[in-house]
């Protein structure tokens, strides 16, 4: 309400007369004391001088909604009638007999997709409901999109890579073929050099034993085990690398010089597989020395043991426990390998026959056999020895780099126990998109 008040004296002037006449603020607190308040205290804080309870001055616009007790006015409710309200509401609270069903309430799928939306008025198509941004809270507005219909349009550049890394041959998985050049490589053939060395130096530590004997005091074999079992670790390591590893190069020789995963564990593990394939053939050579039945009874025990050999020394090297050296779990990685088992057996046959070349050459020369045929004495020279030994490097090489691929290939369906679970997908569990067809029906 209005009032004129003038608390400040006679007027100086007839231009101040607007400034007496104030807009005064009427409202009453809950225990019935009325407060007249100027316009400037609108929407502060004053304390009742009866009750002491702290009132909120209403705005010049809240003053209508007062009542006449300080409570803010309501609007009636206004009452929509529903013909069906009693059906509905017996529906929901009314008891039912014993062992009548349970009334659904929930709401359908009908009355869940009609929330929100707006029935079309006058032709128009319907309100879309609005989508917001659930960490922003923003409103997500659709994006214009151009579409150019032009024949003359120009092409969207794209980026172009700068540099290949592999192409062509690179990329092509190593098969048997290409394994016999890959080790041609620098890196390999270094490795294979490597080797070569060392086996001359046992050879030559070999050809001067006697000399060794009296200068040291040693025999040769004291210097030549250590290196052997060097190198019989190091195709341990081959076969390890390219196999479990995955490597598609030689590793170099005592590789990270670990007593345990490079010098010897590996050797432990082919001379335990040498034991292994070999020991019926020393058993039956002892026993059967003079019998007629040795030799054949010794040549088939000798091929059965070589024929079991790269899977025997597969499943020491890369399956982990010495359970797997069942005869059908061996057995079972002979069959998966399939054709490609006879790969590395072919090659054992260069690779044996080039590291022994040395020793039969020098002992076929040092026979009887020499003096009728004199051209055996050429298969003893150094260079013949030393050009076969590097034959049966490479292929040693060979042998224990194309295991490792046999196993890249095949361990996921090996019968060796104790190895990591690799989960197999059936595909009749496997969920499809409505529109996505199975695999059988492609």
């Amino acid at each position: 309400m209005m009032k004129a008040a003038c608390d400040a004296g006679p007027c100086p002037g007839r231009w101040t007369l607007l400034h007496c006449f104030r807009f005064m603020i009427t409202f009453p607190c809950r225990c019935s004391h009325v407060f007249n308040l100027t316009e400037d205290q609108a929407g502060g804080m004053i304390q009742c001088p009866r009750c002491g309870l702290l009132n909120d001055v209403p705005r010049l616009s809240d003053l209508a909604g007062l009542a006449a007790d300080g409570t803010i006015k309501l609007d009636e409710l206004a009452q929509i009638p529903e013909a069906d309200r009693l059906a509905q509401v017996s529906r929901a609270f009314a008891r039912r007999p014993p062992g009548a069903e349970e009334i659904d309430l929930r709401p359908t799928i009908e009355e869940v997709e009609r929330v929100g939306d707006t029935p079309p008025a006058g032709g128009r198509p319907p309100r879309l409901k609005p989508k917001y941004d659930p960490v922003t809270g923003e409103l997500i507005r659709p994006l214009d999109v151009r579409i150019d219909h032009a024949a003359d349009a120009a092409p969207v550049p794209l980026a172009r890579r700068a540099l290949t890394y592999s192409a062509g041959e690179s990329i092509r998985p190593l098969n048997a073929v290409r394994l016999l050049l890959e080790l041609f490589q620098p890196v390999n053939f270094f490795v294979i050099f490597i080797i070569m060395v060392a086996c001359v130096l046992m050879e030559v530590l070999a050809m001067f034993s006697g000399y060794l004997m009296l200068l040291v005091g040693l025999p040769f074999w004291v210097l030549d085990l250590p290196l052997a079992a060097l190198l019989l670790a190091h195709y341990g390591n081959v076969i390890d690398d390219t196999g479990r590893e995955g490597r598609d190069e030689l590793p170099r020789p005592m590789r990270e010089l670990s007593w345990h995963d490079d010098l010897w564990g590996p050797f432990v593990k082919l001379v335990t597989g040498l034991a292994v394939c070999y020991w019926p053939l020393i058993l039956v050579t002892q026993l059967l020395d003079q019998s007629p039945w040795a030799l054949p009874l010794g040549l088939v025990l000798f091929l059965a043991g070589s024929y079991a050999l790269p899977a025997v020394w597969l499943t020491l090297i890369a399956s982990g426990s010495i359970l797997n050296l069942r005869p059908d779990r061996l057995w079972g990685v002979i069959r998966l390998c399939g054709m490609g088992y006879f790969v590395p057996l072919l090659a054992a046959i260069p690779a044996a026959l080039g590291h022994a070349w040395g020793p039969l050459a020098l002992a076929l020369a040092s026979s009887g056999f020499a003096l009728r045929h004199p051209w055996v004495i050429y298969l003893n020279h150094y260079a013949v020895v030393f050009s076969m030994l590097l034959v049966g490097i490479y292929f040693a090489h060979y042998f224990a780099w194309y295991l490792g691929l046999l196993y890249r290939h095949h361990h996921k369906a090996f019968p060796w126990v104790f190895q990591r679970h690799v989960p197999r997908q059936d595909p009749r569990l496997i969920r499809r998109a409505p529109h996505e067809p199975d695999e059988g029906k492609r």
